[in-house]
């Protein structure tokens, strides 16, 4: 997590911004950090979440996938930046609404939990979309109940 006051203090905006912190200020401010080197045809897989950066030692293509796995918390996870991004104005790059009517047209889903969780995205959605006609509808003079 990061410190508010930290994030305030150095005029950061870690959604949209290149920042690159002092190692020594993190460590200050007790924000876990973990470096290393990725070697070629290495992984390296980052918990939903976590605020990283890459930095090339020489020169490097950069292919990120965003990927996890298909569990109630994971998409709790995900949902929760998704709707993070959204209150901060910031496009996010896992479109979950999107998402969720696919799993839902197309994954044989057993956890109870995640069937739940997307079935209440989905409502959510729904109900957006209502609101959203029914305002386009009395913009035009079209009486709505």
């Amino acid at each position: 997590y990061f410190h508010e006051n930290f994030v305030n203090e150095n005029k950061i905006n870690y959604l949209t911004g290149s920042w690159w912190p002092l190692i020594e200020d993190l460590h200050k401010e007790g924000i876990p950090l973990y470096r290393f080197f990725q070697k070629p045809e290495d992984l390296v897989w980052i918990n939903a979440g976590a605020i990283h950066w890459v930095q090339a030692k020489g020169w490097c293509n950069n292919i990120a996938w965003n990927t996890g796995p298909m569990t109630h918390a994971q998409y709790v996870a995900a949902y929760r930046r998704y709707e993070w991004n959204k209150l901060k104005g910031v496009k996010s790059i896992v479109p979950m609404n999107h998402l969720s009517w696919n799993l839902a047209r197309y994954a044989k889903i057993h956890d109870t939990q995640l069937v739940a969780q997307i079935r209440h995205c989905l409502e959510g959605t729904l109900k957006s979309l209502q609101k959203y006609q029914k305002k386009r509808l009395e913009k035009e003079g079209i009486a709505v109940q």
